[in-house]
């Protein structure tokens, strides 16, 4: 079913548009009726977290500071034997201690924007263990009954004007990995306040039916992250943000309007709350992310993308998959047609048929890989003659979705992308997901063990001893245990090559012959597995080779069209300034206003094209001294500029504001202007790649030229 499934679901992205959600433009401050509340629900487990903790929260305020906007720390201590530990109190100060600091550095108006809510332990008699009531969902709950009532009393510990977290409306929950790039907190806020997303709650069933409760956001791996380890960047892909790619499709939003929920996005509290307020016995649901956006409709916001870690080894992924497994299965009850609640009874279950269809499809994935070995095993001992036809189809069924997307990609070029440069990316592409599906088939043994190891120990857990449900060992801590090599490696991947070996003798038995050779490889894959996982644990080289032949022409290509529209608009008539852009359809209309921002890029451009050869000393002087008298003429605020100006005249545009974002691109740009101007006392006469220059330019005009770009032939000619 898995490779059916992929590619439906793919075909279905390349054949749907996206479905956009409307959104209420919040960029210039979130309005007092939409207060949000950015939260971090987390443990203090060390002072090392306690401090990164507080570095992140601080973090999002700074790329998403707004006056109502506040930030919080939802806290527990790691499970222990008893309430106490002597550690705890120093854990405490300095989380309140920090929250203080942060408050008294940022203070505003109306105070700090900073809070801090701590749980103490309480003992769970089928844990076995203090810990934190019902973990994250239990914080989660609590905050929201301390937001709609006042009633805190959850807490031991409330740091920070805790009272104006009646005013809260929405909350955006983020975990402990999560980055909150700078605008995505109004663009969050804005989508769940406009009136075509409002959630409706129907009175009988108590699930939202139409509007969202919750928004998803889509998750991407960052840059940092995906460099810590080859098995991060295998399956991290092309990372970092793309602020030009707005949407995305998402599978089930594009059809049904609904999503799954994956723990990390912006919740109507009220709405929330209605929905989920009574409705999991308690010490049952672990993963409670999917079932919750179930209850309270969860969309997915196609153009707001949160950035999150990825485990570094396989190791590590394989406790994150197993804690995940357990959780799929022990809310497998939610896809039948009565499911329990928290008083005990029984009632109809109220999902809609997607949503059941979510939660019996995470089964079904858990069961895949396990259903793949067995069937090869069946297959080798079954039918030994033909063991390599059976091992060919099921491993070509299994590799189809990688094998379709890559022949699609070959066949999407650009129009200016050379054939040569495309298919080296194609290439690249497509072989790094035939990469992640050889990866699992060469450690299938030990993804069977991991994942009915999870599914058996939820069964037993269920309806033998009903403990333990909630065991969880969080992300970091399953990252810092297991490092990808070593022991941690040995004692985990042992299923592979043991399971590997064993499956060959039992293939040998049953009458399969020795020399069947793709049964044998597939079996040397998982005895060496454990060495391909140890290797892809290890961080990432930078790459240090030059651009290729066809590369470099093609980069040269680029840097060259995009240097003539600052030659062309960046003249005298603009005061030597780059307009903000050009409107080609219905004739040429010039947008006669510049920013900062596109001030320090005009700059770096020309700077650039000195370097490169396009333009001689003397120009590139007379431009950026231009330039610089035109800034120097220009009002200014404390020795900020402007945000927009008019490029005829110098003065100032409405609205009149300062951007803090614009003045920093500017201030770097200026940095690097200034480095780039010191050298040209010791640079030859000619630019060194002026050659190279000089056939770009002759390139770029002759292209022009036959694609009449160029009205002033005369002009062309001279150039």
């Amino acid at each position: 079913t898995r490779p059916a499934v992929a590619v439906v679901n793919w075909a279905v992205t390349v054949l749907v548009p996206p479905r956009p959600l409307s959104r209420l433009d919040f960029s210039k401050g979130i309005p007092g009726a939409h207060r949000t509340a950015v939260v971090i629900p987390t443990l203090l487990s060390s002072a090392g977290a306690v401090a990164g903790l507080l570095e992140q929260i601080e973090i999002h305020y700074l790329a998403n500071a707004d006056a109502n906007l506040c930030f919080g720390l939802l806290t527990d201590l790691p499970d222990a034997d008893r309430e106490r530990r002597p550690d705890d109190a120093a854990l405490e100060s300095a989380a309140v201690e920090g929250i203080r600091r942060l408050n008294a550095q940022y203070a505003g108006p109306d105070g700090g924007p900073f809070f801090l809510l701590h749980r103490p332990r309480l003992y769970n008699p089928r844990e076995g263990v203090w810990m934190g009531r019902e973990r994250k969902r239990g914080k989660i709950e609590d905050f929201n009954r301390a937001v709609l009532t006042g009633d805190a009393s959850a807490f031991s510990v409330a740091e920070g004007d805790v009272r104006r977290l009646n005013a809260v409306r929405h909350v955006i929950t983020l975990d402990t990995d999560t980055q909150l790039p700078p605008d995505a907190a109004w663009q969050m806020v804005g989508t769940l306040a406009h009136p075509l997303n409002a959630p409706l709650l129907d009175p009988q069933t108590r699930c939202v039916t139409s509007g969202y409760g919750i928004l998803q956001p889509r998750l991407a791996v960052g840059i940092a992250a995906a460099r810590r380890s080859r098995y991060t960047a295998l399956f991290a892909g092309d990372v970092g943000l793309d602020p030009y790619t707005r949407e995305v499709s998402n599978v089930y939003h594009d059809v049904f309007g609904v999503s799954p929920y994956q723990g990390k996005g912006i919740y109507d509290v009220r709405s929330f709350e209605a929905a989920l307020h009574g409705r999991f016995p308690l010490d049952r649901v672990l993963s409670h992310d999917l079932i919750e956006g179930c209850h309270a409709r969860c969309g997915f916001l196609s153009d707001v993308e949160l950035i999150e870690d990825h485990p570094a080894s396989m190791v590590a992924d394989g406790k994150r998959r197993h804690r995940w497994i357990r959780g799929d299965w022990q809310i497998a009850r939610w896809a039948w047609p009565w499911v329990p609640t928290a008083s005990g009874e029984t009632v109809r279950n109220p999902l809609s048929g997607p949503s059941r269809w979510w939660v019996v499809d995470n089964l079904r994935r858990s069961l895949v890989l396990p259903a793949l070995f067995v069937a090869l095993l069946l297959g080798w001992l079954a039918i030994p003659a033909a063991a390599w036809m059976w091992t060919v189809a099921l491993l070509g069924w299994f590799c189809l979705p990688a094998g379709t997307q890559a022949l699609y990609g070959l066949l999407r070029k650009g129009d200016r992308v050379p054939w040569s440069v495309h298919l080296r990316h194609a290439f690249a592409v497509g072989w790094r997901g035939l990469q992640v599906e050889l990866l699992e088939l060469a450690t299938l043994p030990y993804w069977t063990v991991q994942q009915l190891d999870a599914i058996l120990r939820t069964a037993a857990r269920l309806w033998i001893t009903r403990r333990r449900l909630l065991e969880w060992v969080s992300a970091a801590e399953a990252e810092k245990a297991n490092d990808g090599r070593g022991p941690a490696l040995v004692r985990v991947l042992w299923a592979s090559p043991v399971l590997g070996a064993a499956a060959v003798a039992v293939a040998w038995v049953g009458g399969a012959r020795p020399g069947e050779a793709v049964p044998t490889l597939v079996a040397a894959a998982w005895v060496l597995s454990p060495l391909w996982v140890a290797w892809l644990a290890r961080p990432v080289e930078a790459p240090d080779a030059p651009p290729r032949p066809d590369e470099d022409r093609l980069i040269r290509w680029i840097a060259r069209r995009t240097w003539a529209y600052f030659e062309t608009f960046a003249n005298r008539h603009h005061h030597w300034l780059p307009p903000d852009n050009v409107q080609l359809t219905e004739g040429m209309r010039v947008a006669a206003r510049t920013s900062p921002t596109n001030i320090g890029m005009g700059l770096l451009s020309t700077l650039a094209a000195g370097d490169l050869g396009y333009i001689p000393t003397a120009d590139l002087l007379e431009r950026v001294e231009g330039a610089l008298d035109s800034i120097g003429r220009m009002p200014r605020h404390r020795g900020h500029l402007f945000n927009w100006y008019d490029t005829y005249d110098l003065r100032t545009l409405p609205p009149r504001y300062v951007s803090s974002v614009d003045s920093g691109n500017l201030f770097a740009a200026l940095l690097t202007l200034r480095g780039g101007l010191l050298e040209l006392g010791d640079a030859p006469v000619l630019p060194p790649r002026w050659r190279e220059g000089l056939l770009d330019t002759i390139a770029a005009l002759q292209e022009a030229l036959a694609q009449g770009g160029v009205a002033d032939r005369r002009r062309a000619a001279e150039v």
